[in-house]
């Protein structure tokens, strides 16, 4: 959450991000299936390649160092992390909490309904929230930095620099290294990891299966038992 409490400093968000260990949350949360955000692009992508600013592994003296340059002391350093009962996000949860509390954070995880995490989002009721959310195969960024884009709760579109960097990237205004370079200095949310799909079904189907993420049923039609 950018717009108060403790994560509203940007040193913070940064030691945020630099005391996760992308690396254990794809091994443990996600038993190996994803990605670690090594980019707010997909790292399998050129662009995400080309793009990587973020570690797999966690660097507690630089998040120390972040913490310090924040101006905030240790009694200050408390945060909740608010998630639903998805079972990877719970276990994603309570990762993060360990990883803060490993560079000085006291961290509580606050396990909702959906409903309830739901209305606690919206209403900006959390110091960090985990949540998900599928990027388009262009990989448009426009539900964090447009305004009531579906994950941008918790971004001060107003005066976030990055939110305008995207804008001038996206109309050829600025280079992609301009907005990562604002992204890293405000650090808006903290890319975790990028998801692997996977589809499963019945041994007993028979024939060339050719289902994807994006058809589930191609080729339907050619399916036999």
């Amino acid at each position: 959450n950018n717009t108060y409490s403790v994560t509203s400093n940007a040193n913070i968000r940064k030691a945020i991000s630099l005391a996760v260990d992308r690396e254990t949350l794809v091994k443990s949360a996600y038993q190996g299936r994803a990605n670690c955000a090594t980019s707010v692009f997909n790292p399998a992508t050129p662009t995400g390649k080309a793009t990587a600013i973020f570690s797999k592994t966690a660097n507690t003296a630089a998040a120390k160092q972040a913490i310090a340059q924040s101006g905030y002391d240790q009694s200050q350093l408390k945060i909740s992390i608010l998630t639903n009962e998805n079972t990877n996000r719970v276990a994603t949860a309570q990762l993060v909490k360990q990883q803060l509390e490993a560079v000085g954070f006291e961290v509580t995880v606050n396990i909702q309904s959906n409903e309830s995490y739901q209305a606690m989002v919206s209403n900006l009721s959390f110091d960090i929230y985990i949540g998900e959310t599928k990027i388009p195969n262009d990989m448009s960024l426009n539900s964090f930095f447009a305004s009531g884009g579906a994950t941008s709760y918790g971004i001060s579109l107003d005066n976030s620099a990055a939110a305008s960097a995207y804008n001038g990237y996206l109309y050829n205004n600025a280079e992609i290294g301009n907005f990562m370079l604002e992204f890293s200095e405000e650090m808006p949310f903290v890319p975790l990891v990028y998801r692997q799909g996977m589809i499963c079904y019945s041994k007993s189907i028979q024939g060339d299966i050719q289902g994807s993420y994006e058809n589930y049923f191609a080729n339907i039609e050619d399916w036999h038992y």
